[in-house]
């Protein structure tokens, strides 16, 4: 009796002990269950341009509010032969660049000075459109925009100026031209040009 209740009692010490180890195990693998959890994050966001503005000037400029305008008003420079307009830059952003504005249209230089001027749809001659600026704080006057096509920044201009100081109006002068006025041959008729600007940085 003595024998078979030592047997047992080591059986039950033998099972005790088997219970122990697998209770550790699991509790170690549930540890390492814990410690393996991942979690992940999604980052977002929007790199900007070097340099980018949003620009925008009117779609159309009439002269004269659309009346006939005399040779005589074109040679005067008379008011009615000239038409102001801003060029708007907006949601300017970017830094470490300079800034300009290029102008694109079709242009000729044929009644001594450059003028804007369409070879298709215009059916006068010796007239083009004079375009030039006074500039502001950001950008230098240009007397002649179809002369060299770009509004440059004043000579001043610091590269690690924010874009965002140049939001504004850039005022521009449209006048209806004769160049130097001397061309034989003019005759009246309609008149169109088209310019692009478009903004751009060194």
């Amino acid at each position: 009796m003595i024998m078979a209740e030592w047997r047992f009692s080591m059986a039950l010490f033998d099972n005790s002990m088997v219970l122990k180890f697998f209770i550790g195990m699991s509790a170690l693998f549930s540890s390492s269950v814990v410690l393996a959890t991942s979690a992940s994050v999604e980052f977002s966001a929007k790199i900007a341009y070097e340099g980018a503005c949003e620009i925008a000037v009117p779609p159309t400029v009439i002269f004269n509010h659309g009346e006939e305008i005399l040779p005589s008003q074109i040679e005067a420079k008379d008011a009615a032969a000239k038409k102001n307009f801003n060029l708007m830059l907006t949601n300017c952003k970017g830094v470490g660049v300079t800034p300009k504005i290029s102008i694109v249209g079709p242009s000729n230089a044929d009644y001594g000075d450059d003028l804007f001027l369409d070879p298709i749809g215009t059916t006068s001659i010796g007239y083009g459109i004079l375009l030039k600026t006074e500039g502001n704080a950001t950008f230098q006057p240009n007397v002649n925009l179809a002369s060299n096509k770009t509004i440059s920044t004043v000579d001043h201009w610091d590269k690690s100026t924010s874009l965002d100081t140049i939001n504004g109006a850039l005022p521009i002068v449209a006048i209806l031209s004769c160049g130097r006025c001397d061309a034989k041959g003019r005759i009246g008729g309609e008149l169109n040009a088209t310019v692009t600007f478009d903004f751009q940085y060194d």
